[in-house]
């Protein structure tokens, strides 16, 4: 992730100012989108429990990941176990959420572009609980080891 980081960084610096902003402002739409019950309860497996912020970083995770990664988990969250990882960590990864709205400092004399909208309130969705997860979502479960 670290290397992807520097990409993203390396790439965006090429850009224009408008179009670091559009960049930005999809990857916004991709991690509101994400903001749902199903996909979180994917992230709580995976990492063996998963708050607030982690799921920001996990949305940002998956959407490095691209875009047929990104939607084929909107659809189907246990998609996910089909991912070679070493363990559920790898998907907390805090920083390419960040790259984006960097560039846009950088390119616009330090300032920093204001978000369009909102971040929804809650999530979409139905929501669940911890216990019934395993159930819900058995492959992943199973790659992971969540027992809970």
């Amino acid at each position: 992730m670290e290397k992807k980081c520097q990409l993203l960084d390396a790439e965006l610096r090429r850009l224009s100012l408008d179009e670091v902003l559009a960049f930005d402002a999809h990857f916004t739409e991709c991690v509101d989108r994400a903001y749902h019950w199903p996909l979180w309860a994917a992230a709580y497996i995976i990492a063996d429990g998963c708050g607030d912020d982690s799921f920001w970083d996990f949305r940002s995770t998956l959407i490095s990941m691209g875009r047929h990664t990104f939607e084929r988990a909107m659809v189907d969250p246990q998609s996910l176990a089909d991912l070679e990882l070493e363990d559920g960590d790898q998907m907390l990864w805090e920083g390419y959420q960040y790259i984006p709205s960097k560039v846009t400092e950088a390119l616009n004399g330090g300032c920093e572009s204001p978000r369009s909208r909102p971040h929804p309130k809650d999530p979409s969705g139905e929501p669940w609980d911890a216990r019934s997860l395993a159930q819900l979502y058995p492959k992943l479960a199973e790659k992971f080891g969540f027992t809970e």
